[in-house]
């Protein structure tokens, strides 16, 4: 789709959705209960499916979906994709490509064969999962992850006995203060002591 708009793949509503409100936050995907709009959007969309579209009843694997969307005006519509395997018909394939009462957002492999800059970045994507494998593959990922851990723990253990070690020695100057404030000690003894004990 990056060589055309959005815009051309948009649907109004062609019915009354005024008193339908958007939903504050998605549903869970895998169990929920259709918002109205999905379920209005739907409806249009297998409406016009009936009459520029129709469904051939021996084919297998075709998906259709709708996605509530607004465009740069704020105007509430949807999108329509199709998904799966497209009938051999060249008839039917002209209607879908060109019927502009559907307006199905281009597939992947369409949007691929449109631009060659896209095509370009999956391959560059390709190179980059590719190298991903190769790193996560890497048996050395486990010995220095055990090796990062073994020393983490080390350095926890280390400065916890640290801490305590500083803990200790403020309470052996605390009592060695004590002491001092009540020791009965010559002037320059009592002195020394006492800036010994202020600079450790």
């Amino acid at each position: 789709m990056s060589n055309t708009s959005i815009s051309a793949y948009f649907s109004a509503f062609a019915s009354d959705i005024s008193h339908h409100s958007l939903p504050n936050k998605f549903t869970y995907p895998f169990c929920y209960q259709p918002h109205p709009l999905a379920l209005a959007a739907s409806e249009e969309l297998q409406q016009k499916l009936e009459k520029f579209h129709p469904v051939d009843t021996e084919q297998q694997g075709r998906m259709y979906g709708v996605l509530i969307v607004k465009d740069t005006q704020g105007t509430l519509g949807y999108l329509a994709a199709l998904s799966g395997n497209a009938n051999e018909n060249n008839t039917e394939k002209s209607n879908i490509d060109n019927d502009a009462s559907i307006n199905f957002v281009p597939t992947i492999h369409q949007a691929y064969n449109q631009s060659e800059f896209e095509k370009e970045q999956q391959v560059e994507i390709n190179g980059i999962n590719k190298k991903i494998n190769l790193l996560t593959a890497n048996p050395e990922i486990d010995r220095l992850t055990v090796l990062l851990e073994t020393e983490v723990a080390n350095s926890v253990e280390e400065i916890q006995s640290l801490q305590q070690q500083m803990r200790d020695n403020k309470k052996a100057r605390k009592d060695q203060r004590t002491w001092l404030s009540t020791a009965a000690l010559p002037g320059d003894e009592h002195r020394d002591i006492s800036i010994a004990l202020s600079r450790a």
